[in-house]
């Protein structure tokens, strides 16, 4: 899993690889590569808002607002994928019913942010708002999970973030954390052709 969101400076290099220049001078976008679930969609959509990083250099704000067919396409243009199913391909839908000892040996998301269910928050066993969102030293700011044998997890609970697990257009997002109502676990569902404030990319190697 990479160790921070997608930044805005990467997603907008992304837009730019992405627009073309037609022979005629007019200009479309290539959508190669993209999620059946969005052969719908035939553009790429913007970042908008700044979730907690609003503070930052413009290069390391995070990509928000956008949808899940945004961040299929972007992991899979970087040679990497959407995070989902341990070992490739998607994570259930039907997992996200489960509990974390379940879902930490499936889905890679869960996976890092419980360290493999051991803990509830990224920050432990208690949900630490501040730990991870220190946006005066970003990207220096270490924020592991307490029992780190997975992977740094920068700002985990700072963004929406899309996983790749969808029923139909019904996709898996993980919520922003303001408070402890939420953890690694509990995901938010949303359709996954619209934009979604604050949604965000973090996106795993292949497989």
């Amino acid at each position: 899993m990479d160790p921070y969101p997608v930044t805005r400076e990467a997603y907008w290099d992304f837009v730019a690889s992405r627009y073309v220049t037609l022979t005629d001078k007019t200009h479309t976008w290539d959508m190669t590569d993209q999620a059946a679930v969005c052969s719908l969609t035939t553009e790429i959509g913007f970042p908008s808002g700044d979730g907690e990083s609003v503070g930052l250099p413009f290069q390391y704000r995070a990509a928000t607002g956008l949808d899940w067919c945004d961040a299929y396409l972007y992991c899979k243009s970087a040679g990497k994928r959407m995070c989902g199913r341990i070992g490739g391909g998607s994570t259930p839908y039907s997992a996200f019913g489960g509990e974390a000892s379940i879902l930490a040996g499936v889905d890679q998301w869960v996976q890092v942010c419980t360290s493999n269910a051991a803990y509830p928050y990224a920050t432990g066993t208690n949900f630490s708002p501040d730990m991870c969102v220190n946006g005066l030293a970003y990207p220096d700011t270490t924020c592991h999970s307490p029992n780190d044998p997975w992977s740094a997890v920068h700002w985990m609970h700072a963004f929406n973030e899309w996983t790749d697990s969808c029923d139909g257009g019904e996709c898996v997002m993980h919520p922003r954390l303001t408070d402890t109502a939420s953890n690694c676990v509990k995901g938010t569902l949303l359709h996954a052709p619209h934009n979604a404030a604050l949604g965000s990319i973090r996106c795993c190697s292949d497989p």
